[in-house]
Order: structure tokens, then sequence, then C-alpha cells
């Protein structure tokens, strides 16, 4: 097994060079007595953490209905806001944002407004992101997973100079002028533990890690959200979740060893930067085992949602055995916080973690066309039938791109005309791909009904208020009728709303380099999905302007 590396960084703007050092992960672990062994009987594996299996899935709350693919938000019908006038944003609000560290204290979620910003593509790799690069390398590779399997001895070397140049401290002193408190950071396992058998790259990413948490907590005074994207087996089927197509992570009493293994690591990590109170722990990433229903309310099973929970009271467990005072995030799945709510005692040191894309939405009234399993079903079949067969199945076309490969891209066209091609992959909430576009029969969600939407719904998200809520991935690309000029009015709107009524949230991607990748109205993918080009633009700035509410 290699051993990876925490590294001491020279911080020079502009670069992230680091020099490597032990890992503290297993010596920290051994002495305070949170290490896990690996085991292939789930009873043994608890027993020894001195944990139960969960059971009780059956008493989760009232899943909040995401009316379409990664969106929880009606277009139809809102009462008290016009949205046929189109974006008349006007608004400015000083948003009295938290300090993202405060000397020793550690951040209390129920009163914490994060404005953050998601290190998307920098230690988990996307293909959506960033073509020309992952061509260079690799364009019949869909997956870091494969990606990394062509690239062979020359893997490391290839990672490593990305890990180094694609997020910067220069970059980080670029954000902090933009007014974001909050780095969310998405990592794989591999960056934390070696797993046998597993195909992703296993080497010096908590070097380059921790490089850029000294930085931005002792330069900055940022908090920052670690996230383990991915965990061994695969989590949802999509690229980023491990590989595309995988979800073996479920029920596997060694998937769960080698998991519990990797929040190990990252507990020592925390405590070797001496910033114990700068982090918070996310250690799952849009679950799903019903691939086709992804990001709808059907794409998790009860018996994912017990073996989900079992992993996060574990989590709980040994977060409290280095301080309880450290949050731990927990993605909800597209299900929202009530799902999840009942689960918890109101003690528990949670935070809730709610995705919204809007360039994967299909709007209200087809969410149940596209869950089990993604066919459209005769009411589409009119539209559906100007371009393929009637009753087409998105198995072959949406469930492709939902049960492996929206992390690919896939773009899908629905209706007057259907196409596949490489789509904006636009996280915005759904982690990069899958747009899902309704033309003829059915309306799409155009981006003047976004600001209006989120300043009428966005308290939805918050459900019953037994635990805070942060919107961990939001971006600003409609499906239809995007504009230039619009994109402050939606940036903005969501960056109040969330700080109003939630936590605040956290934009989809700090980089986007999609400038091939077209989109409907304006410009490119790149120019909606990418905070360094809105940041270049004067979208993103420290004000909050141009709001609609």
């Amino acid at each position: 097994m290699r051993v990876s590396t925490v590294a001491s960084a020279a911080l020079i703007a502009g670069s992230t060079q680091v020099q490597a050092a032990p890992t503290f992960g297993l010596v920290f672990g051994l002495l305070k007595g949170i290490t896990t062994a690996v085991h292939t009987d789930i009873n043994l594996l608890l027993g020894s953490l001195g944990l139960g299996f969960q059971t009780n899935a059956n008493i989760h709350g009232q899943a909040l209905g995401y009316g379409g693919i990664g969106c929880p938000f009606s277009y139809n019908n809102q009462a008290g806001v016009s949205v046929s006038a189109g974006l008349h944003g006007g608004l400015s609000h000083n948003i009295g944002w938290s300090a993202g560290i405060e000397g020793r204290n550690f951040i209390n979620w129920k009163n914490f407004k994060g404005n953050g910003v998601t290190l998307s593509g920098w230690l988990v790799q996307d293909k959506t992101l960033d073509i020309d690069w992952w061509n260079k390398y690799g364009s019949d590779c869909d997956d870091e997973w494969s990606l990394t399997a062509k690239l062979g001895g020359q893997a490391g070397a290839v990672l490593e100079a990305r890990y180094a140049s694609y997020i910067t401290t220069s970059y980080i002193d670029s954000l902090a002028a933009a007014g974001i408190n909050l780095l969310r950071i998405p990592t794989h396992y591999s960056a934390w533990i070696s797993v046998p058998g597993s195909g992703l790259y296993h080497g010096n990413q908590q070097a380059y890690l921790k490089t850029i948490c000294d930085y931005a907590i002792q330069r900055h005074g940022m908090h920052i959200v670690i996230g383990l994207d991915s965990l061994p087996g695969g989590v949802n089927g999509l690229a980023t979740g491990e590989r595309i197509g995988a979800t073996a992570w479920f029920n596997s009493a060694e998937n769960l060893s080698y998991s519990f293994k990797a929040i190990d690591a990252i507990l020592g990590f925390i405590s070797a930067t001496g910033h114990v109170n700068a982090f918070t722990v996310s250690p799952i990433n849009e679950p799903c085992d019903v691939t086709a229903n992804f990001a709808t309310t059907g794409g998790l099973s009860l018996q994912a949602t017990n073996f989900i929970n079992t992993y996060v009271q574990g989590v709980l467990k040994k977060i409290a055995k280095l301080d309880a005072r450290i949050p731990c995030m927990l993605q909800d799945g597209f299900l929202g916080h009530d799902y999840w709510a009942p689960f918890f005692s109101a003690n528990a040191n949670l935070v809730i973690d709610s995705h919204v894309s809007f360039a994967g939405a299909v709007g209200a009234g087809i969410s149940a066309g596209v869950s089990a399993g993604a066919n459209v079903g005769a009411g589409v079949n009119a539209g559906v039938n100007a371009g393929v067969n009637a009753g087409v199945s998105a198995g072959a076309g949406l469930g492709a791109g939902i049960s492996g490969g929206v992390h690919g891209g896939l773009g899908l066209g629905l209706g007057s005309s259907i196409h596949s091609g490489l789509g904006a992959g636009i996280h915005g909430g759904i982690g990069a791909g899958a747009a899902v576009s309704v033309k003829g029969s059915l309306p799409k969600l155009s981006a003047h009904l976004i600001a209006p939407s989120v300043c009428k719904q966005a308290s939805l998200l918050k459900g019953t208020g037994k635990f805070p809520v942060f919107v961990g991935s939001y971006g600003i690309q409609a499906q239809d009728g995007n504009t230039l000029s619009g994109r402050k009015t939606v940036y903005n709107t969501q960056k109040y709303a969330y700080a109003q009524q939630l936590s605040g949230g956290s934009f989809c991607h700090a980089k986007a380099y999609s400038n091939s990748v077209s989109v409907s109205g304006e410009g490119c993918a790149s120019d909606y999905n990418s905070f360094q080009g809105l940041m270049s633009a004067g979208v993103a700035t420290k004000n909050t302007e141009s709001c609609y509410c």
C-alpha cells in the first residue's frame, strides 16, 4: 500500500509547491483510537466501532420533491411572483457574511453564513470542465478511473501537475477579493487511502490540499469543507462518484471499512493543520443506488438509506473523538432536509447540504417521467415521435447519462428534435452532466424564471429547520434563454436568498474551460459555469447587487 503524504508547503502566490512529509493520519488515528480495521463482515466491523446497523429508514421524513433532475423548485403557478417581466433585478444588499474562522472558535452552522466556491476539477477530475485538457490525454475516457488506466505509468506525473497548477494560492487571493469566505473541496477516497483494486490514483493529493488549506485559512480566514465525493465501490454511478456505473459501495462491509479509514485520514489531516476549528467534514456526495432515478426523489432505496445512516452515525462518532465541535455535512441525495432529519438527534452537529441545478432541471410535472427507469412516457410520445420512436426510453439516452455518464456530459433534447452531444456538463448541483432539454411538446426552464423562483421558494430547502441547510452547489445556467447580461441577477439573487433563508451556498465550479460547449442563448457554457470567468466579467464581486428580491 502506497502511503499518501501531508506536506509542509511554501505559500508562494501563483504556485502550489509541495515538499513531502510523512502522513499524520495513521499515527494520529492510533493515538486517538479512531483507526478502522478492514472487515468483510458488517457485524464485526460495526462491533469494532461500537456501532449498530441502522434499520429505521421507514421513519424518514417527507422528501423535498425535486421537480426535475437536480432542481427543487417549481416554475409554474408561482403566486405572488411575477415572471412575465423577465429579469428586472435592481436591488442591492449588504449581507453580513460570517468570518470563515474566528480565532480558536468553532463555527455554528445555525448562524454561520457561507459564501463559497466549490473547487471542482482539481483533486477530482471532471471531463466536462476542461475538455481540451482531458482530450489531450484520453479523449475516449469518460471518467478519471479510465483516464488513469490509459495514462498508466504517466498518471502520477500528469495528475500531480494538474494538482499543482489548477488551483493556486493566487487564485485563492482572487476568491477572497470577491468576498468568498468558504471553500468546498471535493476529494476522491484515493487522496486519503490506498484501496486494493481501485483504479484511482493515490499520491500526494494531501500535500497540495494542505498548501491551499493553510493559505486560505491563515491568509484569508476561510472555512474549509473537505468532501469525499467518491467512496470505494461507487456511490452514484457517476464519474466523480468513483467511476461510471459503479454503486457497489452500498451494503458492502469492506467498502464501508475503507470509507471509515478515509475519514480517519481526513481527521488526522485536519488535526495536523493546527486549525481544527476551520473545517467541516462532508463524508458523502449525491448518494444514489437507483441510478435511473438520479437526482429525483426515487434515487435512493430504503436499504441504501439505512446504509448511509449507519455510515454517518459512525462518522459523527469518529469526529467526536477528535472534537465534537467539528461539523459534519450530510449531502441530501436530492431528498431534502426533512427526509434525513428524523434519523439524527437534535443536538447532532450536523448541517444538511442541498444541491440546486437549473441546467439539468426539466421543470415541474415531468419528474415522474424521468424516474422509474427514465422512460419518458406516453405523455411525451407526441413530441418524442418527431425525433425518434414513440415511448423513447432513456435507458439508452438519459439512462446512460444518469446511471453512468452524467459526468460524461450527455445532453438530450426531447420533442421536435432529439440530439445527443457533449452537454454543458453543468454541475450546478448534479455533478456536471445530463442536461435534459425538453423541446416541442414540453416547456424548458427559461433563465428569466430562475431569480423569481429562488426568491419565492429558497425557504423550501429549510424544511422543518431541525438542522441548518447549506446549498453546497448551485449554478446559474438555465436550459433556455441564457443571457450574459442576466448572469449577475441570477447569481446575486441566489447568493442573497440562500444567505437570508439558509446558511448560504457555494457556487458549483471554481473554473470551467468549456468554451466549445454551446448553451441555449448567449455565450458558451464556461460563461455561466466558471467562477473565474464570472469574476473576470464583473458578475461575481464582493457586492451583492442587481438582485430580484
